[in-house]
């Protein structure tokens, strides 16, 4: 019994963890901040629709693509990485 009750208390804390990463995506999908997330080899992982509203530039035309060559391109400026 003690063994099922901590499965189940488990279980419940991933699907709080899952509860929690879906509402504070939706914060910031849905935030007026325009929001512009890259991993640790400057990859581009996230933009929210602020961050299209607020540069004019399209979510799926800078996905996965490096800030460095987004800056050498010109697609965007320094000051902004």
């Amino acid at each position: 019994m003690i063994i099922k009750n901590r499965v189940i208390s488990g279980l419940l804390d991933i699907y709080d963890v899952q509860d929690y990463v879906r509402m504070l995506e939706e914060i910031v999908e849905f935030s007026s901040d325009g929001f512009y997330i890259t991993n640790s080899e400057a990859n581009t992982i996230y933009m929210n629709k602020s961050y299209e509203r607020i540069t004019g530039l399209r979510r799926e035309d800078l996905i996965c693509r490096n800030m460095g060559d987004l800056v050498d391109s010109g697609i965007i400026s320094e000051a902004t990485s």
